[in-house]
């Protein structure tokens, strides 16, 4: 009963961790960005009430944009908790 087994984090490569953290952390931060981006978008380009109805960017109006940020979201959401 001496010899117990090292633990399951012990097994994986610390080279692979850092890997892993890495690409993780730089998915959250592109779209952290984009969400801000769309967020300034939606509120100083494609602010609501606006006299242009037809007002659109990239072809996308409002609620095509507020569609993406959501969803942004969300993933940003995933991105933070691990899921």
């Amino acid at each position: 009963m001496s010899a117990l087994a090292p633990p399951a984090c012990d097994s994986t490569p610390r080279w692979s961790i850092l890997q892993t953290h890495f690409w993780l952390d730089l998915l959250t931060a592109v779209v952290f960005a984009a969400m801000a981006g769309t967020g300034v978008l939606l509120r100083r380009v494609l602010h609501r009430g606006s006299p242009q109805v037809g007002l659109s960017w990239l072809g996308r109006g409002r609620h095509n944009w507020a569609d993406i940020h959501y969803r942004l979201g969300i993933l940003l959401l995933k991105d933070t908790v691990g899921l």
